[in-house]
């Protein structure tokens, strides 16, 4: 009876639609996809780093100018950030925020795949001794990082530091995608949690003196902070924990040399003042976010939706910033 169950309970059982093992098509298909990404990226890193940004450079030129959706977002972002600069001044930035994308995705394939060493030749540290002594002292490390160059790059670096790492993170959708990502993310020792109930696993690593590292510059639900001089929805996450904890604040940033596959990786501690709200906290962390992402706008991400609040909030403000549509 379980048998002839089984059976009528599949009707594909019998047929080419599914393997031997009962596993539907469609699974079979989305393993296969995964398998053939984790292949090609390898085969993609046989490619210099240079040659491969480049081309994923002309890439995200080339999606400047045919991705209307993301291009009048950059626009609207970069007015607001940016009203004192001219129309052409503005759209450099933009184009070569999405020469910067389509570099750093390329590259993905060296970040992805290649051992702890080649990567940390390619990266400079600056600041990191005061993060150091944090966690020798086990008093944890609470890092604060934005879309700024190849961020994926900065996320694995904390790792291959050999720092005890804890990052929250929101799986992909397909998710035989999302374990070999996963698995790349965290081939040297980082910890990573999905983003719903994360903040529990990060509480504990920072009690037990190990480091997490937030994202602080994506609009998620959170409290509204002023963010180049308009309000944006913000994380309170890393202000909270500090306040639960006494984990110091530290804002992290990977800055790109040039257009070359080389990097700085910069760290600066954050003081909270004493009885700073988590929102005032917050203003801080961004004001200083903001002024290093001025120093090289077109390294962060202007296709993110990063008012998205405030367009809600006053519709017009999606239609028309400083003239721009």
């Amino acid at each position: 009876m379980h048998g002839l169950q089984a059976g009528l309970s599949d009707p594909r059982r019998h047929s080419g639609d599914a393997d031997r093992r009962g596993k539907p098509p469609g699974r079979r298909r989305k393993r296969k996809r995964a398998s053939l990404i984790g292949a090609f990226a390898k085969i993609l890193a046989l490619v210099p780093a240079r040659a491969l940004g480049a081309l994923g450079a002309g890439i995200g030129r080339a999606a400047w100018l045919v991705d209307k959706r993301h291009r009048a977002i950059a626009r609207r972002n970069l007015a607001r950030a940016f009203p004192e600069l001219g129309w052409h001044a503005r759209e450099r930035i933009g184009r070569e925020a999405f020469a910067e994308l389509g570099r750093s995705v390329m590259e993905l394939a060296h970040v992805y795949t290649k051992p702890k060493d080649w990567l940390m030749a390619r990266i400079d540290l600056v600041g990191h001794g005061r993060v150091i002594e944090a966690l020798t002292a086990r008093r944890g490390a609470i890092l604060c990082a934005a879309h700024h160059g190849n961020w994926e790059l900065g996320a694995l670096a904390f790792s291959m530091l050999g720092w005890p790492i804890h990052i929250p993170y929101r799986p992909l959708n397909q998710r035989q995608l999302d374990a070999w990502v996963l698995a790349a993310r965290t081939r040297f020792g980082a910890r990573f949690h999905p983003r719903d109930g994360a903040a529990r696993a990060l509480l504990k690593a920072l009690r037990e003196g190990e480091a997490v590292a937030l994202m602080v510059d994506q609009h998620i639900t959170g409290e509204p902070v002023p963010f180049f001089g308009h309000l944006a929805l913000t994380t309170t996450l890393p202000a909270l924990l500090h306040q639960r904890t006494g984990a110091p604040l530290f804002g992290v940033m990977l800055m790109r040399n040039g257009k070359s596959f080389r990097f700085r990786l910069v760290f600066w501690p954050i003081e909270a003042p004493k009885g700073a709200s988590p929102v005032e906290i917050m203003r801080i962390v961004s004001d200083e976010f903001a002024r290093r992402i001025r120093k090289k706008p077109e390294d962060w991400l202007w296709a993110h939706q990063r008012w998205a609040w405030i367009e809600r909030m006053s519709p017009e403000a999606a239609e028309a910033v400083h003239g721009i549509p």
